[in-house]
């Protein structure tokens, strides 16, 4: 059991500088990479933590009977189903999560999926990595005869709205 500061238990192997300088008042244990169940009651059995921040593993009923002192279980993200939150009411612990905190995060990385996706990045990495040219066929590439369909059908979409084939739709 730890002496002095009171402990935070983090269910993860670290936590950001910026949250680590938040915390400085305490002190900080890791329940490394993947942590189970087991390795999490038997932490706070050792070193009674005021707080429980849950990145990876379940905190059931047992964790938070082996820490009389804790207070507060944080998720470090959005959902709190991995928490006992039956368990926590009955010993007073709030349960409380970081939703919405990696939102700009998620945003970049759903756009940057669907820009992958959308310009066939995959596809041409395993291209590239295989060994293959770089040269991809677009509409810009290929043949006369559909570059003359294209043109033809631009042709025809602007006469019908009335345009000059020599200006917006040369």
């Amino acid at each position: 059991m730890s002496r002095g500061r009171p402990v935070v238990v983090v269910t993860g192997a670290d936590l950001a500088p910026q949250a680590l300088v938040l915390l400085s008042d305490f002190d900080v244990v890791y329940a490394g990479k993947t942590p189970g169940e087991n390795d999490i009651v038997d932490l706070c059995r050792r070193h009674d933590p005021t707080a429980i921040i849950v990145r990876y593993g379940k905190v059931g009923a047992a964790a938070i009977a082996a820490a009389p002192s804790l207070k507060v279980i944080s998720k470090h993200g959005a959902g709190t189903d991995t928490i006992d939150k039956t368990a926590a009411a009955a010993r007073g612990v709030d349960v409380v999560a970081a939703a919405g905190a990696n939102a700009a995060a998620v945003a970049e990385q759903a756009l940057a999926l669907l820009l992958a996706c959308a310009k066939s990045v995959p596809q041409l990495d395993a291209r590239m990595r295989a060994g293959a040219g770089t040269r991809r066929r677009t509409r810009a590439s290929s043949s006369a005869a559909e570059r003359s369909v294209w043109s033809a059908s631009a042709r025809s979409a602007c006469a019908s709205r009335g345009w000059s084939t020599r200006s917006a739709c040369a």
